[in-house]
């Protein structure tokens, strides 16, 4: 089969951070041309990819992104493996990915557009993410909050009741300071005029864990890093972020717009999973 491309060649320059490539071949034509022959003609990959996840094991930006380069792997008949680099709420993991070699086989496993990193003061705020990544979305979350079966709290407004009589008692995990389940616990705890002690935890499946084992009153996380407890009996559902309650298995998980009707017009709000790779990547795939 054979395609006849019109359009502009031309050369281009790309310059980031990481470096410059002068008079790459360009142009309309030359970009319809690669496309089209991507698939069949481009002898990327060579070797293995490696995805290095910004959070540990077992937490839900590990297990989403595991899913994610399973089904690539399936799908491509390419080689790819996934490592673990968890801290500073993805900085650790970020800095790995940007000192290796921008060639498109060391790819980011991130949560929420990585965007805690900058603000955090992990990589130099003059380094503007968009220019110097490229991002694809890949999965979303909500946000849940969830007691053991033993706890005091009920219902979501049981907490309310408490923290209102005890400001700063009582505790709820979150996988970082920061972090995404930080970030959302106190959105939900600003919306329902309370204040809450916040205890930080290296991911999403230890800020679980601390809630499954009493280290603190309340599991934060996401539905997909407590559902299995849930269906288990080992946690009850408080809430979760979406627009509507949701049913699994017969057990009904709230929906904090059904408690807190002054959300609803933000739900749904939850985490994102994306795959980033450096800018420059795109001149060796």
């Amino acid at each position: 089969m054979s395609i006849l491309i019109v359009g502009t060649v031309a050369f281009d320059a790309i310059e980031t951070p990481f470096g410059k490539t002068d008079k790459i071949v360009g142009g309309a034509a030359t970009y319809i041309g690669l496309s089209s022959s991507f698939a069949s003609a481009s002898s990327w990959p060579s070797k293995p990819i490696t995805v290095v996840i910004m959070y540990g094991a077992g937490g839900g930006t590990d297990t989403i992104t595991r899913v994610l380069v399973d089904e690539m792997a399936k799908n491509t008949g390419w080689n790819i493996k996934a490592i673990n680099k968890p801290g500073a709420v993805g900085g650790i993991a970020t800095k790995y990915v940007s000192s290796q070699k921008s060639d498109g086989y060391t790819i980011l496993g991130a949560a929420n557009y990585n965007k805690f990193v900058r603000v955090m003061g992990h990589m130099p705020a003059d380094q503007l993410p968009w220019e110097n990544w490229v991002f694809m979305q890949a999965a979303n979350s909500l946000a849940s909050w969830s007691v053991r079966p033993d706890s005091p709290f009920k219902t979501f407004d049981d907490v309310v009741k408490a923290a209102k009589k005890n400001p700063g008692k009582i505790s709820i995990s979150t996988s970082g300071t920061g972090g995404l389940w930080h970030e959302l616990a106190l959105l939900v705890s600003d919306a329902a005029d309370i204040r809450l002690k916040f205890v930080p935890y290296k991911g999403g499946k230890k800020a679980t864990l601390a809630g499954l084992q009493g280290e603190t009153d309340i599991a934060g996380g996401g539905v997909h890093e407590h559902i299995s407890l849930v269906r288990a009996g080992k946690l009850r559902n408080l809430q979760q972020t979406g627009r509507e309650d949701l049913k699994v298995d017969g057990i009904t998980l709230p929906s904090i717009g059904s408690i807190l009707p002054s959300t609803k017009p933000f739900l749904p709000f939850g985490g994102c999973y994306n795959l980033i790779m450096q800018r420059l990547s795109l001149i060796h795939i």
